[in-house]
């Protein structure tokens, strides 16, 4: 196999990762074989969840065939915390496509040397990548530090107990946000205390996703 067909066959599956995720992922039902990694905020199991609000891995780049921006397949979560790899699929997809395009160009456009055509393509892609990452995670920074901000603000807020919250159990409440009501996870933040449902109760904490709530 001569290089030129190397850098082509490179083009075509960075460009055809970036079409089937991007264009013809949504004919085939979006977002199958993923799942939002940041979650609708408020969903039991992640920490700084409220509600529906900023829908962190979400609805910025949905996991699946969705989308292009599909952090949630390459991504570790941990203590609330979004790691997004240099080695994910999609960072690795820029840099196949961007290594092709840059060697086709060099090989066939200005009829380089095998030795320098490859030398352009490899740097140029190991260049773009690198951008594609640094953007891409700086992005998922802002989105997830905003996220964590309106989680504080639901600290000593009121809410509404929806479910029967008894000891050792998980209930629900019901509070409100930024203009919408939203439904949680919740347990009393005393092991003793049983909550009914229609009381009134603060939000003393958030973990792991579940509220942990005190009498009014």
């Amino acid at each position: 196999m001569s290089v030129g067909l190397i850098y082509l066959a490179c083009l075509t599956l960075g460009l055809g990762y970036a079409l089937w995720t991007g264009l013809l992922g949504p004919l085939f039902g979006g977002d199958a074989g993923g799942h939002d990694a940041g979650g609708d905020i408020g969903d039991v199991g992640d920490i700084g969840d409220v509600g529906d609000i900023g829908d962190v891995g979400g609805d910025f780049g949905d996991g699946g065939h969705g989308e292009f921006l599909d952090f949630n397949a390459d991504h570790d979560v941990h203590a609330g915390e979004v790691h997004f790899s240099p080695l994910s699929p999609n960072v690795m997809a820029t840099f196949l496509g961007s290594f092709g395009a840059l060697g086709v160009i060099g090989h066939y456009a200005l009829h380089l040397a095998w030795w320098r055509s490859l030398l352009l393509a490899t740097s140029s892609a190991v260049i773009i990548a690198g951008v594609f990452y640094y953007v891409i995670k700086s992005l998922y920074s802002i989105t997830e530090a905003s996220s964590e901000a309106r989680v504080a603000d639901l600290i000593g807020e009121t809410a509404e107990v929806s479910v029967e919250i008894s000891p050792g159990s998980t209930g629900e409440i019901v509070y409100s946000a930024m203009g919408s009501r939203y439904q949680a996870p919740a347990r009393s933040g005393d092991p003793q205390r049983t909550f009914a449902r229609g009381d009134r109760v603060i939000i003393k904490r958030i973990e792991s996703g579940i509220y942990f709530v005190a009498e009014e």
